[in-house]
């Protein structure tokens, strides 16, 4: 693609292969929280200009009305070196961040892969969910308690 593509899509979401029996070295170690927490999500505007310049893309290739297009859409996401200084800071190879091979190529993401993280994080955030919950449970029954007590004084 070039400037002038704005979307792609079709009439079924991308799959993967995940096939356990061809999966090895499988470890339970993705971060959830630690590495979603430092995540900065942002709006952004692309600098078509600075890409075509960066990947030296020649003008005469350069349809300038759908740069001019491209350049005003509000986009959402993040910045790929902010969310590969949130993995690194946590220690995790996370697949989702494309690093660029050398100098004259760029970073990109990889959006779906945020999924297995954001899953953790949840899985976190329940466990807390359930541990405050029952501390609540018992101040409750504690509270009952001495409510109780000082009624029959």
């Amino acid at each position: 693609g070039n400037a002038s593509v704005t979307s792609i899509g079709g009439y079924a979401a991308w799959t993967n292969i995940s096939d356990g029996r061809i999966k090895t070295n499988v470890k339970q170690n993705v971060p959830g929280l630690a590495f979603i927490m430092q995540l900065k999500p942002v709006t952004y505007n692309l600098n078509i200009d600075a890409i075509n310049a960066q990947l030296m893309i020649a003008d005469t290739l350069i349809n300038q009305q759908a740069v001019a297009e491209k350049s005003v859409i509000s986009y959402t996401g993040f910045i790929a070196q902010d969310v590969e200084a949130a993995a690194n800071t946590v220690g995790y190879n996370f697949s989702g961040v494309d690093k660029p091979a050398n100098e004259n190529e760029l970073y990109g993401l990889r959006y779906a892969e945020f999924v297995v993280p954001i899953v953790q994080a949840m899985q976190e955030q329940q466990q807390i969910i359930e541990k405050q919950q029952a501390q609540i449970d018992t101040l409750i029954n504690e509270l009952a308690s001495l409510k109780a007590s000082i009624a029959t004084k």
